[in-house]
């Protein structure tokens, strides 16, 4: 069995990628940033 994890964009192989409403895009992206900015903060 082989799996194809998600590239930066969040997409799975050729055809994947992310199902969501339109309206909530920005506010994923900016939760994508912020986590990316804190997760390896110790506090």
């Amino acid at each position: 069995m082989s799996y194809d994890f998600p590239d930066a964009k969040g997409h799975f192989g050729p055809y994947g990628g992310q199902f969501v409403a339109e309206t909530l895009m920005e506010p994923l992206r900016q939760l994508s940033e912020a986590y990316g900015r804190l997760k390896d903060d110790p506090a």
